[in-house]
């Protein structure tokens, strides 16, 4: 949602663009608990290096 505007605007200007996103909102109740950002983030960071290696 939050990347929306950024991508209409690349869309516009010509500009590549894509987004990741590590963390989303579950539908239901919220248990911080079970979180796990760090854990979230490293596995961002291999698909982003993935990526740049493989293009």
């Amino acid at each position: 949602m939050e990347g929306s505007a950024i991508a209409q605007a690349c869309l516009l200007f010509g500009v590549p663009f894509l987004e990741f996103r590590g963390i989303s909102n579950m539908a239901g109740v919220r248990d911080k608990a079970k979180w796990d950002i760090g854990a979230a983030m490293e596995h961002c960071l291999s698909v982003i290096k993935h990526l740049l290696d493989n293009r």
